[in-house]
């Protein structure tokens, strides 16, 4: 096996990520969560984690969901000062005031499991929750695919054709079929000397879920920015062109004031 700079140039670098599990405030070993076996005491088992040099860890308490009681805040708030990377908790989890006490403790994520079938509104509270930082507001895009109500991005909608208007003047033939690209990622990366695009389909025909997929595409390389050290990573943000009035001077200037309304204590556009 091999990590980092051993990796063959151009593959890319793994995450390790361990999944811990605790039972009464020890670290347990189960089969299929089931049969706990004691491992030892969790603060320990943090520090080996941090010796390892994993990228997160993610720990899940199995026994306070089905015991019906709430996280065990005190533990979590521990292990959140011992532990050196970010860390995810899940277990127990049932309200609002449980996600804020959790976050608020030094943990940098929450896990829904069983509330997320149970009380599927919790997800949505927490998604619409007060954005804190440009890293909250990526998370919160992502975790818009995590609504129940959302479903699954069909992927057979997101291929396009490239149409070029050469326009009504030109010498040449004035539209050209160009080649199909398999996202507007890709569309955007072969050309960025384009100012504007204009998506036409017809209804139903996946032009909200191209858009869509480009903006999670989008949300998930921001974060990977933010975690190089990059300031301010390449943003998408979908608005429906129908919200904006059409006599506005200035559509950038719109939107500006858009994003200042809903996200006050971010970054302004640029």
């Amino acid at each position: 096996m091999v990590f980092g700079a051993d990796l063959p140039e151009g593959l890319p670098i793994p995450r390790v990520i361990p999944c811990l599990l605790v039972d009464d405030e020890a670290m347990v070993k189960t089969v299929g969560f089931s049969s706990p076996r004691y491992l030892g005491d969790p603060i320990n088992v943090i520090n080996l984690f941090n010796r390892f040099e994993v990228d997160e860890i993610t720990l899940l308490d199995i026994g306070a969901t089905r015991r019906g009681e709430p996280p065990p805040f005190e533990l979590i708030e521990r292990l959140a000062a011992e532990c050196w990377v970010p860390l995810a908790y899940g277990g127990g989890i049932r309200t609002m005031e449980d996600v804020r006490t959790i976050l608020s403790s030094g943990v940098e994520k929450v896990v829904f499991g069983t509330v997320a079938n149970d009380r599927p509104e919790l997800i949505t509270a927490a998604w619409h929750a007060d954005v804190q930082g440009l890293r909250g507001y990526l998370l919160q895009r992502f975790a818009a695919w995590c609504l129940p109500a959302h479903g699954q991005l069909d992927t057979r909608f997101v291929n396009l054709d490239l149409l070029v208007d050469r326009g009504s003047g030109s010498d040449r033939q004035r539209w050209e079929l160009g080649p199909r690209y398999p996202s507007l990622a890709r569309l955007l990366a072969d050309r960025p000397g384009v100012g504007a695009w204009v998506l036409v389909g017809d209804p139903g025909g996946g032009k909200s879920t191209l858009l869509q997929h480009h903006e999670l595409q989008a949300a998930r390389s921001a974060l990977r920015a933010l975690a190089t050290g990059v300031a301010r990573p390449e943003l998408c943000i979908w608005q429906r062109l129908a919200d904006c009035p059409h006599d506005v001077a200035d559509p950038q200037a719109w939107l500006g004031a858009q994003w200042r309304q809903l996200y006050p204590k971010l970054p302004l556009l640029a």
